[in-house]
């Protein structure tokens, strides 16, 4: 398991990104599972050259359903899409798997630097506008509060 950490400027915030990279193997499922209660955006990464990979997506779509916040973000991405040649998921599988679990979607190269920050910046963008959403639900819920707080006391605030 590696981790990856990265300043992104957005939005014009400083946003400090980290991602775990546990290549689906197995044995850190279990502690997957645990990141996902804590963690706010998944880039959810399938091989495009390896049917299996690509086979497990509705998988781990499961789990992140499972064991993730409602809140959470997920970007579907088929990954080394420089090898062409070798391909055995067509880009139109992934989009179609995509919008039914409607999820954004990019093919991406990690050697070719293909879609790599547009992703990135994608999944960012989707958790910072839940932020918004939840810091505006929350400002609401308070105004209401304090409104019915006024009432009790006939608006004066006493």
């Amino acid at each position: 398991m590696e981790l990856y950490s990265k300043k992104e400027v957005i939005n014009d915030k400083e946003l400090k990104i980290k991602i775990w990279d546990t290549a689906g193997q197995e044995q850190y499922r279990s502690l997957t599972r645990n990141f996902f209660h804590s963690t706010e955006g998944i880039f959810l990464i399938y091989d495009i050259t390896s049917l299996k990979s690509f086979e497990h997506v509705k998988e781990w779509m499961q789990c992140i359903h499972d064991n993730a916040s409602q809140n959470v973000k997920v970007v579907l991405i088929g990954s080394k899409c420089d090898l062409e040649d070798d391909r055995v998921v067509t880009k139109e599988d992934g989009e179609k798997l995509a919008k039914q679990l409607k999820l954004n979607f990019f093919e991406t190269s990690a050697v070719k630097n293909i879609n790599i920050r547009e992703a990135v910046i994608d999944l960012v963008k989707q958790v910072l506008d839940v932020k918004i959403e939840i810091e505006e639900a929350i400002k609401l819920k308070h105004q209401h509060d304090e409104e019915n707080d006024n009432k009790k006391t006939g608006g004066c605030g006493c």
